[in-house]
């Protein structure tokens, strides 16, 4: 209630911050799992436990890199990839860890007619603790796979976009590593405390989940990987419907 967050507007040539006050439902904001705390009244909302967990969750740093191809690639990408998503490379040479294919991981077939004309797309990151993709590393790697001419891939690029992960990229320490006994019921899916309210002077122990209002959850809980991806998400969704709904 009279809850004030902060945005940027980047409609315009230089992002603008734009503050707004109004009453929610709900206020969800994504950040790594230590940046939590940053966000006003959290620390006050945690226990001391669930503040060491969420400082003690690590991440690597690399750089990321969605590279996008005329769709006449797309039969020989699907048939180098297979029934993979992804490949781990380690191409220390030219600069790349992983090589994500976009199609499979949104389930669209390479025949489906409603991608026919589009784009197809592969995401690469790199090495780790590396702050940059060496030019042409992606066609290079691309022209392995496919058994073509790397010039006839680079000729085929439409554009890259690029992603600074830095400081934080892939998981390394995930919760799991740092408490020695993690408990075992549904509550180990999610982080809760109370933020207090200018309406509502009860407070609230940790163990009291009817009136908690602030909730962490993500990937940091599980595992760096889809099934860690899968289990936050599921969890996400099972506490908003049963707060909200």
């Amino acid at each position: 209630e009279g809850v004030q967050r902060q945005y940027m507007d980047t409609s315009g040539s230089d992002p603008i911050p734009v503050a707004i006050t109004n009453e929610f439902d709900c206020v969800v904001v994504c950040v790594p799992a230590p940046d939590a705390l940053a966000i006003n009244g959290v620390v006050d909302s945690l226990s001391e436990e669930n503040q060491r967990i969420l400082r003690g969750v690590k991440y690597d740093s690399r750089v990321v890199e969605a590279h996008f191809y005329h769709p006449r690639l797309r039969s020989s990408l699907s048939a180098a990839f297979g029934a993979r998503m992804e490949l781990n490379v380690e191409e220390e040479e030219i600069g790349l860890h992983l090589i994500s294919l976009q199609d499979l991981k949104q389930a669209v077939p390479p025949t489906d007619e409603s991608i026919e004309g589009l784009p197809c797309a592969v995401v690469v990151h790199g090495l780790v603790n590396s702050h940059d993709i060496p030019p042409g590393a992606v066609d290079e790697l691309l022209a392995r796979l496919t058994k073509a001419d790397k010039q006839a891939i680079a000729a085929s690029k439409i554009t890259v976009k690029r992603i600074n992960w830095t400081p934080t990229s892939q998981m390394i320490m995930p919760m799991e590593a740092i408490v020695a006994d993690p408990p075992t019921n549904p509550r180990f899916q999610h982080l809760s405390g109370r933020i207090q309210l200018a309406s509502d002077a009860k407070s609230c122990s940790e163990e009291d989940q009817d009136n908690s209002n602030v909730f962490v959850l993500g990937d940091f809980m599980t595992q760096s990987s889809f099934l860690g991806c899968v289990a936050s998400a599921d969890a996400a969704i099972i506490l908003y419907l049963t707060k909200f709904y």
